[in-house]
């Protein structure tokens, strides 16, 4: 009888002639050694055959095959899946590597539970040409949870951060499960649908530890590159990936034997609704914004079963096309139930939110969502609520309504109320949001008066003696007496680098363990922004970990205290 591992690894290639001997040297140093290494070759072009063949050679436990031709990458893992034994089975890619520990570690959890069908770990992506960190993947657990919450747990979290559930389809699996749902279909995000069906088989859990370095890029940088590596033609495949992964998901759910009927339908329609509401309102939004660029007559054709109408205003001093969109605020309700229920499930109900949202002016509606579910993550906490940058208020009256029912807390607003300052040489303008030329013509820009925002703030009734206003510019104020003892949550929206530098400075001191603070403009108007965030995070890796929101969400960085080490952004 032919001995059987117990780990069996799969690791397809194509052209790794770069990076495949970092990888089988990590996988060769694991501290765990009972696992065979399967190579499937996708008939490089490059040393890649030679290479493998000389690891082969050197070590027994490696088994080497070269295809003919290049059949895509799906094919690929099909093939190590089924050439590969033992009792659990792991996905390796060619240009990751691992600890030493990492499969002795995953093995440890996937043993701690027969419910358990895959582990992995916390892993670190980088970018493959200068090796800068780029995020963190946190991964995703669902202990404890039903088929049917896991399933719901697990898509929700594809959309939750920034690309923070990719590294766990390389993790360690219980082979009998993962067969159940083999094999990999060859389309865009094929292993969020794999994924998603092995949820309603079993539990996943991810140890909370880096233990694996994933290289981000390359293929996985766009669908075009994913299309390409797959081999897919069809372009309803390629230009409506997320329709067709909703379409496949509908059938796991229907043909699962692990629901019943009823909560099929339930799950069924939790799922739709949750694509419509991910992948369809947010770009009808972006369309409503571009709207008063195509002819009148035409745009009011097409809104008037949705009862929007598009309007020609006349001024003294201008002609101006506007949007009137007559069912404009019961959108915002339809986009706030959206984050409600699909991201900010903990978010309490404020019967004043949506009238203020409307109002916002500068703020998009995801950018709003996630400073709401920071604020009360955060509110709780010692000390008080603070918005640098106030602009016209709307962003203050939201964060007043909030603060609202918390008697012992403060909403410090810190603005000079004279437009922007001067920039720095580290502002560069990536986005000229008003046509001025250049960033020196924004100085004394977004000003409005402090009698306004303090029109704003009365309007719901928030006390005058839980108000405090700090007028002048920040540079100036923060070494003045009026400033607040301690920090839980805080919005800073002061668009250039010294500004921005010095609230971090101030709000590092000050800010409780565990307190957020949200910078906007991360990466947009101005070059500031986003220089001083990465300077303050390389300064303050140790104390605080960053948060990046999905890319429709909106342009800023969430910064989060923490009371344990962390080396990058999430």
């Amino acid at each position: 009888m032919s001995y059987e591992p117990l780990i069996g690894i799969g690791m397809p290639v194509y052209n790794g002639e770069r990076h495949i001997r970092q990888a089988l040297d990590s996988l060769l140093a694991q501290d765990y050694g009972d696992f065979e290494l399967v190579i499937s070759d996708n008939a490089s072009t490059d040393e890649t055959q030679q290479i493998c063949l000389e690891y082969a050679e050197r070590d027994k436990r490696i088994r080497y095959y070269r295809n003919e031709r290049n059949m895509g990458i799906a094919w690929n893992f099909n093939r190590v899946f089924e050439l590969s034994s033992g009792e659990y089975f792991m996905s390796a890619c060619h240009d990751d590597w691992w600890a030493p520990n990492y499969l002795s570690s995953c093995l440890e959890a996937l043993s701690s539970s027969e419910s358990i069908v895959l582990a992995g770990t916390m892993c670190k992506s980088i970018a493959p040409e200068t090796g800068k960190l780029l995020l963190i993947d946190h991964g995703v657990s669902t202990i404890g949870l039903k088929a049917r919450e896991r399933f719901k747990h697990y898509k929700l979290m594809l959309h939750c951060g920034k690309k923070n559930v990719g590294s766990i389809f390389c993790g360690v699996y219980k082979r009998d499960a993962l067969r159940k749902v083999m094999p990999l279909k060859n389309m865009i995000g094929t292993d969020h649908v794999l994924l998603a069906e092995l949820s309603l088989q079993g539990e996943f859990i991810t140890i909370q530890e880096n233990l694996m370095t994933k290289r981000y890029g390359g293929t996985s940088a766009s669908h075009k590159n994913v299309a390409h590596a797959l081999s897919v033609t069809n372009p309803m495949l390629i230009r409506c990936p997320y329709f067709v992964r909703e379409v496949l998901m509908q059938k796991v759910i229907f043909q699962t034997d692990k629901l019943a009927l009823p909560e099929k339908v339930t799950l069924s329609y939790w799922s739709l609704n949750n694509y419509i509401k991910v992948h369809f309102i947010p770009p009808l939004h972006r369309r409503f914004q571009t709207i008063s660029r195509l002819p009148a007559k035409m745009v009011n054709k097409l809104l008037k079963p949705l009862g929007v109408k598009f309007t020609r205003i006349c001024s003294q001093s201008a002609r101006q096309d506007v949007v009137k969109l007559s069912k404009y605020k019961e959108l915002i309700r339809q986009f706030h139930g959206c984050f409600t229920d699909s991201f900010f499930c903990d978010l309490p109900i404020n019967k004043n939110r949506c009238d203020l949202l409307v109002k916002l002016l500068g703020t998009g509606i995801g950018e709003a969502m996630y400073i709401l579910a920071f604020l009360h993550q955060s509110i709780k906490l010692d000390g008080d609520v603070c918005e640098f940058g106030v602009a016209q208020g709307a962003t203050s009256a939201l964060l007043a309504n909030e603060v609202l029912s918390f008697d012992n807390k403060c909403l410090w607003l810190f603005d000079s109320f004279e437009g922007l300052p001067k920039p720095s040489s580290k502002d560069k303008l990536i986005d000229d949001i008003f046509n001025l030329g250049s960033i020196e013509a924004y100085q004394g820009r977004m000003c409005c008066p402090v009698e306004s925002v303090k029109s704003r703030i009365s309007e719901i009734s928030f006390p005058t003696s839980r108000l405090k206003i700090v007028q002048g510019f920040i540079e100036e104020t923060i070494t003045g007496d009026l400033l607040p003892g301690k920090v839980c949550f805080a919005y800073v929206d002061f668009d250039f680098y010294q500004p921005i530098l010095t609230a971090l400075n101030f709000l590092s001191e000050h800010l409780s363990v565990g307190g957020s603070v949200i910078v906007d403009d991360y990466g947009f108007f101005s070059s500031g922004a986003k220089t001083v965030v990465d300077e303050f995070m390389a300064a303050h890796s140790h104390d605080f970990k960053m948060i990046l929101p999905p890319d429709w969400a909106g342009h800023f960085a969430i910064l989060v205290k923490g009371s344990r080490p962390n080396n990058g952004s999430s």
